[in-house]
């Protein structure tokens, strides 16, 4: 596998990778890889991988030399949930992890078999948009993964919801919410708590606004 990233031209990161595997994937090829390991551990993992590799924003980074992105890990994440679960005996390492970034980009598009070139151009377009989202796109799909997507599969027997308020003391979309809002506020890595006024001049009928920013949520937040 080659995989140079070279040095920024007008801003940008250019990326060469050109893979060792020689073969193409499908999605169930995918979900039968990931399927070996444990669910929790996995997701530990590439929730901890996302964090060290994209925490000053970047586009790229790379796992044993392999290139990768968030919109790959969130793709791998979806497919893990719908695969695995927290009884399997094996641990996912930062090599397996890697394996599985280089089977995304090997993954055969359905055009080969339903021929449908709108959609794939729909596909091809939309691809680029992760270049181009707002960081606060990453809630939203945070939301859809543990608010909707998770309850889909009988297999997951761990309430997420539960452990989510259990150990922040808040619910999913009230994490998300303060996160958003303290990323707001916040300058050269310090933020200060969120004027409910100043937050709501827009919108003063918001309940969901005015409770999620409560004195209270904001401190058990703090203090998580």
């Amino acid at each position: 596998m080659e995989n140079h990233i070279s040095p920024e031209v007008a801003g940008l990161n250019l990326v060469h990778y050109s893979n060792s595997l020689n073969k193409r994937f499908s999605d169930e090829d995918l979900r039968k890889f990931l399927k070996n390991f444990q669910l929790n551990k996995a997701l530990s993992l590439i929730g901890t991988t996302s964090y060290n590799l994209f925490k000053d924003s970047r586009t790229f980074g790379t796992i044993n030399k392999k290139p990768v992105a968030e919109y790959i890990l969130a793709y791998i994440s979806i497919q893990f949930i719908k695969s695995s679960n927290d009884y399997k005996s094996k641990v996912m390492t930062d090599i397996d992890l890697a394996f599985a970034c280089e089977m995304y980009f090997n993954l055969e598009d359905p055009v080969y078999q339903d021929y449908k070139f709108d959609e794939f151009n729909v596909r091809l377009g939309n691809s680029q948009l992760d270049f181009d989202r707002e960081r606060r796109n990453s809630l939203s799909r945070a939301l859809v993964i543990y608010k909707k997507l998770w309850n889909e599969f009988d297999h997951n027997q761990l309430n997420i919801e539960s452990c989510i308020k259990e150990i922040t003391g808040l619910r999913i979309e009230e994490s998300l919410f303060l996160s958003y809002f303290f990323a707001l506020s916040s300058q050269k890595g310090y933020f200060r708590r969120v004027d409910l006024q100043e937050a709501t001049k827009t919108d003063k009928e918001n309940s969901k606004i005015i409770n999620a920013l409560s004195p209270l949520k904001q401190k058990i937040f703090i203090d998580y």
